[in-house]
């Protein structure tokens, strides 16, 4: 049979965005409160944090149709990590500009060796309940297999087609969100991920 998931990506690196963005726009307050929480329950760098916000939000996908700060995946050498999320920590922890940074400093700070420091809690207003219902699994799920464990779960066959299909000269491939939704709740979770006007979920 003839795998047309590679033929298909370039599409869908364009669609991947706009249907991720069809339930919320990116929201880094968001972003910065989920990834504060797993760092402070778990103690773990910004590696290993960025791989169970991945199954945070798959989870939440599956369960309430949406991911959690708005944000989009994109397959890199390590795995997958949620974009924007990634963009922002990764201002921070290299002192560089980048949108919201003035605003995420006074919440979180990544240092140098990868570690994460929550500034204060009230961050976690950003959070619903539906959110720390799935941030609280992940961090079980770490709590009882260990971090490696999670990080191999995060290498899930989304990452690995997109990766397989990535350009010959990039360092980084996107994961359509309708290829998430499919491979955590089948074909109905992603004709609804494609919907451009989709009811709640």
């Amino acid at each position: 049979m003839e795998d047309t998931y590679g033929i298909c990506l370039s599409f869908d690196t364009h669609m991947t965005f706009l249907a991720a963005q069809k339930f919320s726009a990116f929201d880094w307050r968001k972003a910065i409160a989920a990834t504060s929480y797993l760092a402070e329950k778990t103690g773990d760098t910004l590696y290993i944090v960025m791989k169970m916000m991945y199954l945070a939000d798959k989870a939440h996908l599956d369960r309430y149709g949406r991911f959690i700060a708005g944000d989009w995946y994109v397959a890199m050498e390590k795995g997958p990590v949620p974009s924007e999320t990634y963009k922002l920590l990764s201002a921070l922890r290299d002192g560089e500009a980048a949108d919201n940074t003035e605003g995420a400093a006074k919440q979180i700070k990544v240092l140098k060796d990868q570690s994460i420091v929550s500034i204060g809690r009230e961050n976690y207003d950003e959070l619903s309940d539906s959110d720390i219902e799935c941030l609280d699994a992940i961090i079980e799920t770490y709590r009882r297999v260990g971090k490696w464990s999670v990080k191999d779960m995060s290498h899930d066959e989304v990452w690995e087609k997109s990766w397989a299909h990535k350009g010959l000269f990039s360092k980084r491939a996107p994961m359509p969100m309708d290829k998430i939704a499919e491979h955590v709740g089948g074909a109905e979770l992603a004709a609804h991920v494609r919907d451009p006007q989709p009811g709640s979920a």
